[in-house]
């Protein structure tokens, strides 16, 4: 024999049935009633996995961090071993001579083109910004942008205690709702993705028209003659 009873939610306030089963009326077997509906409790229960889930995502994220600063500690105790080249003692054939530069030829030329500059360009509200900050699982977003953007964090944007929450906001769950306010739940869940898929270039793309040589000297002029005459590469 089964027997309801009207219970208030400790959460929402709302009354809600409970069946107690023939074996919880015995005293021997009896539980403690519930004190949330089920809707607080699916909440409730989405929340605590979210913590756990944050909890495990920070080990993991203090691993990888530890693994990089080793890594990075062998990287500069090899380093001490690299014979170092002065640049004086450098000494090419300009028509013969392929030179490859990277970021850091921009840097030693003044041009603050590193990404932690984009970052910085940005200020700390920007959407792009939080977007790349909160979804991408890396030890330092910035130091290497391009291999941090493999690896987005799908379950971080899209688990069921974030989908619930924007189930909530949109007001899914009422009695009248319809289709409309689910996938306005679902548009305000991806938002990030589509922030990093669509605005991530061109904020990128307006920062990379700002950059400006920043001195008037030319460090590596030496390499290529008076800096004009290489048919190569030219520095203005």
């Amino acid at each position: 024999m089964k027997q309801a009873v009207q219970l208030p939610c400790e959460s929402c306030g709302i009354q809600f049935i409970y069946v107690i089963k023939q074996q919880e009326q015995d005293n021997a077997l009896r539980r403690k009633p519930p004190s949330l509906c089920h809707q607080c409790w699916v909440k409730w229960r989405d929340l605590q996995h979210a913590r756990i889930e944050a909890v495990e995502k920070e080990k993991e994220r203090k691993k990888k961090e530890a693994e990089w600063q080793e890594n990075q500690r062998i990287f500069e105790e090899k380093l001490k071993d690299w014979k170092i080249v002065p640049l004086d003692s450098i000494h090419t054939d300009e028509r013969n001579t392929l030179f490859i530069i990277g970021n850091g030829f921009d840097l030693m030329h003044g041009v603050r083109s590193s990404y932690y500059s984009f970052r910085d360009s940005m200020g700390k509200s920007n959407p792009v910004r939080e977007a790349l900050e909160d979804y991408f699982d890396v030890p330092d977003l910035w130091a290497n942008l391009e291999d941090s953007l493999a690896h987005f964090d799908l379950n971080r944007m899209c688990n069921g205690y974030v989908m619930d929450a924007q189930l909530d906001i949109a007001e899914a769950y009422e009695e009248d709702a319809g289709a409309a306010e689910y996938f306005m739940a679902v548009e305000w869940a991806v938002e990030p993705l589509r922030v990093i898929a669509v605005e991530l270039p061109k904020k990128f793309q307006a920062w990379i028209d700002t950059l400006e040589i920043g001195t008037a000297g030319r460090p590596l002029s030496h390499l290529f003659g008076n800096g004009t005459e290489s048919p190569m590469l030219q520095l203005y």
